[in-house]
């Protein structure tokens, strides 16, 4: 796809490409279209797609059960310990 940008836009896109550090500006544009599909914008146009569709939720991870595993006895350890509980 060819697109052609406007030349009063063209220095707007190459000082956002500046501060994003790209000199690509096809990055800048899909950049842009990028951020306004996060925030749901919309044009009007009957192609928009639910915001929940195009990006999913990730929900946090439930805690993981830990499971009782019975402890080697280290006398190193056990003496570490001791003397831990000991200060």
């Amino acid at each position: 796809m060819r697109v052609t940008i406007k030349k009063h836009n063209q220095a707007y896109l190459k000082l956002i490409g500046n501060q994003m550090e790209v000199e690509d500006p096809s990055e800048v544009i899909n950049y842009l279209l990028l951020e306004l599909r996060k925030m749901g914008y919309s044009f009007s146009s009957p192609l928009q797609l639910p915001i929940a569709q195009a990006y999913p939720t990730v929900q946090a991870p439930q805690e993981i059960q830990k499971q009782h595993t019975p402890a080697v006895a280290d006398p190193v350890i056990s003496r570490m310990a001791a003397l831990i509980e000991d200060f």
